[in-house]
């Protein structure tokens, strides 16, 4: 019986990581890959952010959901949009044991994804997508909005503020 229960666990942990890798190479042709942002960071993004609780905050390309559940005490709801099934599944899991009750997932393309509704988007994105999601963000957000970008710039929109990597655009 103890090897059944091994083996079905070690099986569903094989089919997790294949399906984890398939996806993940589809984010990196739609997007970016899944690669965690540092704690400091995150911690950076958050202060120059300047979050409120009227906002409604999401994180594109939310991963295992580290950074909405993170930010959802100072905001009325943290959203996270991911692609890959896999990590949006486990992003959910994780929620629930954490009781999370403002924050939202969805497994989604975000190229796809209206943004009008969104009062600050964080973003670790990679540089050759960076044009296209500064015309998409300009388009769809609305003024007096905020863009937090991870590492990467906009080849055209001048940042409000810079810190340790992390840049903050006003829309």
């Amino acid at each position: 019986m103890t090897y059944f229960i091994v083996g079905t666990l070690l099986l569903f942990f094989m089919l997790f990581l294949a399906a984890f890798s398939i996806w993940n190479v589809y984010a990196i042709i739609r997007g970016a890959p899944f690669v965690p942002s540092a704690k400091k960071r995150v911690q950076t993004m958050i202060s120059i952010a300047n979050l409120q609780k009227t906002d409604v905050l999401l994180d594109l390309g939310s991963g295992d959901g580290r950074i909405v559940r993170r930010v959802a005490p100072f905001v009325k709801n943290a959203r996270g949009i991911e692609i890959n099934p896999s990590l949006a599944l486990l992003s959910k899991v994780f929620n629930t044991l954490q009781h999370k009750k403002n924050v939202e997932i969805r497994c989604a393309d975000f190229w796809h994804y209206d943004l009008s509704d969104v009062d600050v988007l964080f973003v670790y994105c990679i540089d050759h997508k960076m044009n296209r999601l500064e015309a998409k963000v300009k388009k769809e957000m609305k003024p007096g909005a905020r863009v937090v970008s991870n590492g990467f710039k906009f080849s055209t929109w001048k940042p409000r503020e810079e810190k340790d990597g992390v840049r903050l655009y006003l829309l």
